[in-house]
């Protein structure tokens, strides 16, 4: 009975954080200020995020075109970003058009925001932290809240290397348990850093150190 009760408390306590924070971030977006540029509305979501051009302004082309190149740059090469955020961007640009998407692009990311509030407390209760303190001091953090409501690439690093971290915490506390199935979401893993380009340095020795982790 009282593994039960436990079980509904946090259910509820899950339920109320993910209405507060479908709220907040509902409320924020409905007071985002876009602005016209050249003749062209532009919402917050688009001209507030930093060297977003490279980000939402490849989407276009990519949908429009099928290249990696800038729109606003007059279409030259995507260089210093990588692909994925185009491409994750470009399938909203694709289904509802370029003035519509930016709604779908922040549920997207606040979809992110809020899985990595659950992997990250699901890693601080490896080592006797609080789940629920960590969870919510994750989704209701400021910067990764504003990071949600922006076309850039910063949160989709940042879940790229909680959900890789996570799956690190899983190898090294469970040794014994390792399988196929881990390496193969870290060789994906090695393939998504093209979201955030330094991130290849990070993982190559991720992986040497994973390697050697039976080892002890």
């Amino acid at each position: 009975m009282g593994t039960c009760f436990n079980r509904l408390v946090a259910d509820k306590y899950q339920c109320i954080v993910f209405l507060i924070f479908c709220l907040l971030n509902c409320l924020l977006f409905t007071l985002s200020v876009g602005k016209v540029e050249d003749g062209v509305f532009y919402s917050a979501t688009y001209w507030n995020a930093s060297d977003g051009q490279r980000y939402w302004g490849t989407a276009i082309d990519l949908v429009e075109h099928g290249e990696f190149t800038v729109q606003p740059l007059d279409h030259e090469p995507l260089s210093r970003a990588g692909p994925l955020p185009a491409m994750l961007f470009g399938l909203p640009i694709k289904l509802v058009g370029f003035q519509n998407a930016p709604s779908l692009i922040v549920i997207l990311q606040c979809m992110m925001l809020y899985l990595m509030g659950l992997l990250t407390g699901s890693m601080a209760r490896q080592i006797n932290v609080s789940k629920k303190l960590t969870h919510g001091l994750v989704v209701f953090n400021p910067n990764l809240v504003g990071l949600a409501h922006h076309a850039q690439s910063d949160l989709i690093f940042a879940f790229i290397l909680t959900a890789i971290l996570y799956i690190c915490v899983r190898v090294i506390n469970e040794p014994e348990n390792i399988h196929l199935k881990h390496f193969v979401f870290l060789f994906i893993a090695c393939c998504l850093p093209q979201a955030y380009l330094s991130l290849n340095y990070f993982l190559l020795s991720l992986v040497l150190i994973l390697a050697l982790t039976p080892a002890y």
